[in-house]
C-alpha cells in the first residue's frame, strides 16, 4: 500500500530502469508544441538518478518535447525542452523536486517560445530560460511515453518513483506567472474544454491504462510497471 491518493485509488511504480508507458502517436497528441499547451501531473521520485522523464513526445537527439528532472547525484530541478529545426526552447528550474514525497508539476508552453515550469503550485525561477529560435515544426513521428525518454540507449532517463494520473492540455491551463493550487491528487481532474487528454493511471490491474478523451487510441501500453493501491 502507497499512501497519498484516495483509499480505493491506485498509482503506477516506474522502476528506474526499464518501466515505461507509450501512448502511441494519434494525431490528437501529435505536434502539440504547434500552439501554446500545458503538461501537469503528480509525481512521487525515489532517486536523485540521471535525468527522469515524467512525460515526453520525441526521441533525444530528434524533434519533440520533454518534462523531466535532472538529478544525477545533486537535487532534482524540473526541466522543459522543445526540441525543432528552429533549435531548442530549454528551461532549468532552480528549485528543488523533493523525494519520497507527492508533489504537483507542470510545464507550459508560451507564445513567446519559452518553456515554464511549476513545481506544488508557484512557478520557477530558472538558472536557465532560452527561447526556441521559430515556430516548433513537427516531430519524427515518435510515440508519447510516460516515465521514460523513448531512446533505448538512454537507459538513465527513466522515472524512478510513483506517478499517479497525467494530463495534458490545450493553452495556458493555470495563468503562467501567477501562482495557483494544484488540482486534487487523491481523484484524477474530469475532462474539460482544454483537455487534450488525461491518463489516470487507475485501473490497478493489466498492462493498458486508458486514456480518458481519445480511447483506445492514446491508451497506454505498459511494461515493467507495477500497480500499487493507496491509502489516504
Amino acid at each position: 500500500m502507497h499512501a497519498g491518493r484516495r483509499s480505493g485509488y491506485h498509482s503506477v511504480l516506474f522502476n528506474g530502469a526499464t518501466s515505461t508507458i507509450n501512448c502511441g502517436t494519434d494525431a490528437s497528441i501529435t505536434d502539440i508544441p504547434d500552439a501554446a499547451f500545458t503538461v501537469d501531473a503528480w509525481i512521487y521520485p525515489t532517486s536523485l538518478v540521471g535525468a527522469q522523464v515524467i512525460a515526453c513526445k520525441g526521441i533525444s537527439g530528434g524533434y519533440g518535447w520533454w518534462f523531466e528532472m535532472i538529478g544525477a547525484g545533486a537535487p532534482l530541478r524540473l526541466r522543459g525542452l522543445a526540441e525543432s529545426d528552429w533549435g531548442a526552447a530549454d528551461s532549468y528550474a532552480n528549485e528543488v523536486v523533493a523525494l519520497d514525497t507527492w508533489q504537483h508539476v507542470a510545464l507550459y508552453f508560451h507564445a513567446d517560445l519559452k518553456l515554464y515550469l511549476a513545481l506544488g503550485g508557484t512557478w520557477a525561477t530558472y538558472s536557465s530560460q532560452i527561447a526556441m529560435g521559430g515556430p516548433y515544426g513537427g516531430e519524427d513521428g515518435n510515440p508519447l511515453w510516460l516515465g521514460y525518454d523513448g531512446k533505448l540507449a538512454d537507459a538513465g532517463f527513466h522515472f524512478d518513483g510513483y506517478q499517479s494520473w497525467v494530463r495534458i492540455s490545450t493553452g495556458d491551463r493555470f495563468g503562467v506567472g501567477v501562482n495557483f493550487t494544484p488540482p486534487a491528487q487523491c481523484v484524477p481532474p474530469v475532462v474539460d474544454g482544454t483537455t487534450i487528454d488525461i491518463w489516470p493511471l487507475d485501473e490497478g490491474t493489466g498492462v493498458t491504462t486508458s486514456a480518458l478523451v481519445n480511447t483506445p487510441a492514446n491508451d497506454g501500453a505498459m511494461t515493467d510497471c507495477v500497480w500499487i493501491s493507496c491509502v489516504a
